[in-house]
């Protein structure tokens, strides 16, 4: 009985939470629908990039001086 009723909030969690996501991701969708919305996103995503690219370079920088010594 208590097995049956933890399987059953389980998987009412489970499907309260999907349609939460699917919700979040509705509203995401509509959200880049606005032009500046949408720029002020791609132009965060490449601030991500170049950071990742400078460290990249640096950790490389870094390994090539420390092995020259």
């Amino acid at each position: 009985m208590v097995v049956a009723v933890a399987s059953m909030l389980l998987i009412v969690g489970g499907v309260v939470w999907a349609a939460i996501d699917f919700l979040k991701f509705l509203r995401e969708e509509k959200r880049m629908e606005n032009p500046f919305y949408a720029l002020r996103v791609r132009k965060y995503e490449a601030v991500v990039k170049m950071r990742a690219i400078t460290r990249e370079h640096r950790n490389r920088s870094t390994q090539y001086r420390n092995t020259r010594r």
